[in-house]
């Protein structure tokens, strides 16, 4: 079963639109990643609404997406099995698209690590330098006071075992 052109172009047209969404996802989260590393919370905390909007029209799209491949009778289907459907005229142009959202996905994926890895280190060289253990469940702060009011003493062995 070959697609009809028009149906073809709805769902090429369709995947514009979400590597459009992708390519203004990874612009900002690069644009996050630099302001990781300069420390910018102001812009991190600005942006917490706006990285919210992302991933409210990321999934806005997924649905759409499934609704439409649904309504035009696909159903799930894996972009090479669909492949096979595309009318021969509109193959390349879809390969090419498909090929651009796995690029995207791979750079959000990438983007979103290396952030998550950034905010890690962060915290550990702040622990560090303010003399706290890597806090968790039972774990007590070095430096800090007892429900006492006495200093909680640790021996070498809990600060490097935590650190």
């Amino acid at each position: 079963m070959e697609l009809k052109a028009a149906t073809a172009n709805e769902i090429i047209a369709f995947l514009e639109e979400y590597n459009r969404h992708f390519d203004k996802l990874t612009a900002f989260l690069r644009e996050k990643e630099n302001k990781i590393i300069n420390d910018d919370l102001i812009w991190l905390n600005d942006s917490l609404v706006e990285e919210q909007k992302f991933i409210m029209k990321g999934n806005s799209l997924e649905q759409h997406r499934v609704d439409m491949l649904n309504r035009m009778g696909i159903g799930e289907i894996r972009s090479e099995e669909l492949l096979e459907l595309m009318p021969e005229d509109k193959k390349q142009q879809f390969s090419a698209e498909c090929r651009r959202m796995e690029k995207s996905v791979d750079e959000i994926k990438r983007l979103n690590q290396s952030a998550l890895d950034l905010v890690e280190r962060k915290l550990q060289v702040q622990s560090k330098k303010l003399g706290v253990s890597e806090v968790g469940v039972g774990v007590t702060q070095v430096g800090t006071y007892s429900e006492k009011a006495s200093k909680v003493k640790h021996s070498v062995g809990d600060i490097i075992g935590s650190v």
